[in-house]
């Protein structure tokens, strides 16, 4: 998979297994250069506080 990220100059070759972390003020997506399927699993983690600068 190669995410592509707006606090990256160029594109970020992931491998299988991989993770990426990030903030909420990161805007990415990601592309399938490979001829396999690919299984991207996405999840927002959130404190439990009165933070509003959270997602």
């Amino acid at each position: 998979m190669t995410e592509y990220s707006s606090d990256c100059l160029v594109p970020i070759v992931h491998k299988a297994g991989e993770l990426s972390t990030e903030t909420h003020t990161v805007s990415h997506w990601w592309r399938n250069d490979g001829t396999e399927t690919a299984i991207l699993i996405s999840a927002d983690l959130l404190r439990h506080d009165d933070d509003d600068t959270m997602m």
